[in-house]
């Protein structure tokens, strides 16, 4: 659900971890499909992996705070 910029992957390279994939639609349509859901009687869940985040430093979070450690391991361990 979250944001990412690669579309060959499941989301897991989340650049935005607060904004719905653009892909899917706008954030009030996105807060209709959910609330109609809920109307419904169904059950939303939605799936959010931290520990995958984009380590691009152009679109990701990455280097946020000038390092390549903030939210991720340094060096080479920190690239999968």
């Amino acid at each position: 659900i979250a944001e990412h910029a690669l579309y060959g992957c499941f989301g897991y390279h989340v650049t935005s971890f607060f904004a719905p994939a653009s892909r899917q639609g706008t954030p009030e349509e996105l807060k209709y499909m959910v609330d109609t859901a809920h109307g419904l009687g169904i059950i939303v869940l939605m799936d959010l992996v931290h520990a995958h985040a984009s380590s691009n430093a152009l679109d990701g979070i990455a280097m946020m705070d000038g390092t390549d450690h903030c939210y991720t391991h340094g060096g080479p361990k920190g690239h999968h």
